[in-house]
């Protein structure tokens, strides 16, 4: 992750072979398909915390729709 104001970097381990990354437009949430786990992280950039979901085989992208 990075950090808009001091630009420092932070290393977030998510699943296997991650392929997609796409952040909600507010910057709360990052979202990261990892293909090799078949999940998806969920990070909070306010933790830097990430929790996987289980999506199925080989998911690829993460596209986010504003409401």
């Amino acid at each position: 992750m990075l950090d808009p104001a001091s630009h420092a970097t932070q290393n977030i381990p998510v699943g296997d072979f991650p392929s997609g990354i796409s952040a909600l437009p507010s910057g709360k949430q990052v979202f990261v398909s990892n293909t090799g786990s078949g999940t998806v992280s969920v990070i909070d950039t306010h933790t830097n915390k990430a929790v996987a979901l289980p999506t199925g085989h080989d998911p690829e992208g993460v596209p986010i729709t504003p409401r």
